[in-house]
Parts: C-alpha cells; sequence; structure tokens
C-alpha cells in the first residue's frame, strides 16, 4: 500500500502541472480567440456594408439626403457610416461635425479600399474622441466608398463578453478537476479509523 504522504505528494505535483498546463493553454488560447474575434467582427462588417451598399441613394450628388440616409441606418446599426468619393471628399455621413473640404485619401483604411476593394484600421477618431474599428468598403459602379466605424470600446465588451465563456470552460474544469480529489481525500482520511496499537508486554 503506498503511504498517504506519497500520495499527497503526488496529487500535489499532479495539481502544479495541471495549472502551469492551463495556464500556458489559457494565454496561447486567449490571444487566439481575441484574434479570430476581431476577424468575424470585420467580416460582419464588411457583410452589412454590401448589403448597405444595395440601398444607396441613387442620387449620390444629393448630400442632405445622403446625410438623412447615412443617419437613419445608424439608428439601426449603432455604427458611424461615411460615404466618400473616390477623390476622398466625404458627401455623407451620420455624424453632424463634417468638413466638405477635408479630404479623406490620407485615411488608411480609405487609401486601402481604393487599392484592394476593401481594407480596415484601428486609429484613433478626433470627430468620435475614441478608438475606433474602421472598415472602408468600395462600392462597385458608384465611385464611391462606404465606411463603417465601431467603436472599439464595443468591440472590447463583445471581447468581455466572450472571455466569461472562455474563462469558465478552460479555468473553472481544471479547478474542480483539483478541488473534487481534494476534498475526497480530506473525507476519506477523515473515517479513516486509527490503526490498533500492539499490545502491552505484560510486567512479571
Amino acid at each position: 500500500m503506498v503511504p498517504l504522504k506519497r500520495i499527497w505528494k503526488l496529487y500535489i505535483v499532479y495539481a502544479t502541472a495541471l495549472l502551469t498546463l492551463v495556464a500556458v493553454t489559457g494565454f496561447v488560447l486567449h490571444g487566439q480567440l481575441k484574434y479570430r474575434l476581431m476577424n468575424q467582427v470585420q467580416e460582419q462588417l464588411f457583410t452589412l456594408a454590401r448589403v448597405l451598399a444595395k440601398s444607396l441613394p441613387d442620387d449620390l450628388d444629393n448630400s442632405a439626403h445622403l446625410h438623412s440616409w447615412c443617419r437613419d441606418y445608424r439608428q439601426v446599426s449603432h455604427l458611424r457610416i461615411t460615404v466618400i468619393q473616390s477623390n476622398g471628399r466625404v458627401i455623407g455621413d451620420s455624424e453632424d461635425e463634417i468638413v466638405p473640404e477635408d479630404s479623406h485619401l490620407d485615411r488608411p483604411e480609405v487609401a486601402g479600399a481604393l487599392v484592394e476593394g476593401s481594407s480596415v484600421a484601428v486609429r484613433f477618431s478626433i470627430t468620435m474622441d475614441t478608438d475606433m474599428l474602421y472598415a472602408a468598403y468600395l462600392v462597385e459602379g458608384r465611385q464611391v466608398i462606404l465606411r463603417l466605424a465601431m467603436p472599439m470600446s464595443m468591440m472590447k465588451q463583445i471581447e468581455n463578453e466572450v472571455m466569461l465563456f472562455f474563462v469558465i470552460a478552460v479555468y473553472l474544469a481544471p479547478l474542480l478537476a483539483i478541488g473534487i480529489p481534494f476534498a475526497f481525500g480530506k473525507f476519506v482520511l477523515s473515517r479513516e479509523e486509527p490503526a490498533e496499537r500492539p499490545p502491552r508486554r505484560s510486567r512479571c
């Protein structure tokens, strides 16, 4: 029979190794999950941009109509929506603070969309006064770029919600795997009867 002290030593080694493995695995999976989550959000933004492109007003010269169109869809999507000409001029925006003469060709997402058809960028927005995730989509045949912008705080909120389930799945299960055997072991030890003492020798 293996001595109880040795069993507890093996248990401590097992628990330490398991917790170390969980910590390393959790760190790696966290990075992968964050990367995949960002890609998924970007894909959803581009999907929404392609849908919105189908409903763009026919008269792109009517800025008042475009501004109203952008604001209407902002109410539904909760995203900033901007319509930009290929020369960089903003002709429609869901925000009120617009400088029509300001060229957006120097924005990385706009420059990328003009070359590749679509592009993303994460940067600080002076208008929104916060870090934003931008997804720019070149609308074929219309010579305009449809840009959607999401506050990174919204992205962080989505990430936190996903991470909650991740932490429960990755970290709680190993803790239960360690805690249950520990509690069971203490229960067994508490019920064990002390070994019988050898009888005393009688004095002659």
